[in-house]
């Protein structure tokens, strides 16, 4: 018996271990928003070994050991572990959703163009730098006459159509750090 109590905490220590070593691996990968709570959470999990390690220590010494103890032990730590994994998958699903809706708010989904909103934001930032470091930039802006005629006399897939044509054929002018 005293050996199956001694390979239970060896096991929890095991899982313990690799779970509080996963964590501060994620506190590396993670954004600046996340990085402390994965720190902590790892922290925590470390000095949790401390729990595994002093009944194998005990048992050891005095040859007394809590069977019922050893036996939680190791699903404690398998729900640990298995939690930090689930907290890692969705906070990849929730970063991956906020990369979409970040695109989506500054990409129009037709033209592949940035949004106006992003346009005014993109243009404040370079009034901004340009005023800073005494530098001139330039503006280009085209309005289609009398597209809503286009719309109506040959259909929005048509007038889509042009549109998208017209994007790909200015991109193809334009340098690599232009917008």
């Amino acid at each position: 018996m005293i050996f199956i109590a001694i390979s239970l905490y060896s096991l929890s220590l095991l899982t313990q271990v690799s779970t509080a070593f996963f964590a501060f691996l994620l506190a590396k990968r993670a954004s600046l928003h996340y990085r402390w709570g994965w720190i902590f959470l790892g922290i925590g999990l470390f000095l949790m070994i401390g729990r595994r390690v002093s009944p194998i220590l005990s048992i050891l010494e005095t040859h007394r050991y809590n069977l019922t103890d050893a036996i939680l032990s190791l699903p404690i730590s398998l729900c640990l572990l298995i939690g930090v994994f689930g907290i890692h998958k969705l906070m990849t699903k929730i970063n991956a959703g906020n990369e979409l809706l970040t695109t989506l708010s500054q990409t129009d989904p037709l033209t592949k163009c940035l949004t106006r909103a992003e346009i005014l934001f993109r243009l404040t930032n370079e009034i901004k730098r340009a005023e800073r470091g005494s530098h001139v930039f330039s503006i280009f802006e085209i309005d289609i006459d009398h597209f809503k005629n286009v719309n109506d006399h040959y259909g929005h897939d048509v007038g889509d159509e042009i549109l998208c044509s017209l994007v790909q054929n200015i991109k193809t002018q334009l340098r690599s750090n232009d917008h």
